[in-house]
């Protein structure tokens, strides 16, 4: 039987580099297959002035994007020299695009492998667009979803494969 592969969640890296670098040397020590990114700009994760659902409440923090806003994301554009320095340190890494031009970045820069994060499973675009571009494979997370999310991406998956 082969063994589960563990992924380590890094998250955005609080926008460096240089972190994320230790976290996946920090990883691959512990023994995990992978380490886990995530692709966002606060401008496009949600709705102007949606209610923070993700983390804690701070004072001073009124809406998801003011919150995600201050936790350092990630430059796209870094997303290469970060699987160059996974590649290096000799784990692989996985990222979690929110929206088309994350998706477009990673498959650019040679990314093997995209995780879907739960509250996007039904966002029909980007999981199309991760299918067609990561040849290894997408993982569909279902923590944060709600049963029926799960059944409505499963059925529009098998009625897209019936069309095709």
């Amino acid at each position: 039987m082969e063994r589960p592969k563990v992924v380590a969640e890094i998250g955005q890296g609080k926008g460096s580099v240089d972190y994320i670098a230790e976290a996946l040397t920090a990883a691959r020590d512990a023994g995990c297959w992978a380490g886990k990114i995530q692709l966002l700009q606060p401008e496009t994760i949600a709705q102007a002035h949606a209610a923070v659902y993700w983390d804690e409440r701070r004072p001073g923090i009124e809406d998801q994007r003011a919150s995600f806003a201050t936790v350092g994301c990630l430059d796209y554009e870094a997303t290469a020299e970060i699987l160059d320095v996974a590649a290096d340190v000799g784990i692989e890494l996985v990222a979690t695009p929110a929206d088309l031009e994350a998706v477009d970045v990673m498959a650019r820069s040679g990314m093997r492998w995209c995780k879907i994060a739960s509250g996007d499973i039904t966002n029909r675009p980007l999981a199309e667009a991760a299918g067609k571009a990561f040849p290894e494979g997408v993982i569909l997370s279902t923590g944060a979803a709600t049963v029926s999310a799960v059944a409505l991406a499963v059925i529009a998956d098998q009625l897209l494969a019936l069309v095709e």
